[in-house]
């Protein structure tokens, strides 16, 4: 899929807006008011790897809900829970 199909703005009820953005060639997300970045390096299909980038930040994986036309419709996360848009 290309990466366009994953980008937009999720909603978590307990931390609130994420913005999945293109960035070249990968995704990033921007989380909470205050934006903070993370990288969401590709695994498998559907499945991004979330990277806050920090020395203690252990790879999220982080796998995307695809609806009927073939566009994410949110994304699942062990430590987020779910998120959609």
């Amino acid at each position: 899929m290309p990466l366009d199909a994953f980008s937009g703005t999720y909603e978590s009820e307990l931390y609130g807006r994420f913005d999945i953005v293109v960035d070249g060639d990968a995704l990033r997300v921007e989380a909470g008011p205050a934006g903070h970045l993370a990288a969401l390096p590709h695994c498998n299909r559907d499945t991004f790897l979330r990277d806050w980038g920090s020395v203690t930040s252990i790879l999220d994986p982080t796998r995307f809900v695809i609806g009927p036309d073939g566009i994410a419709v949110g994304f699942e996360n062990g430590s987020l829970d779910r998120a959609t848009d």
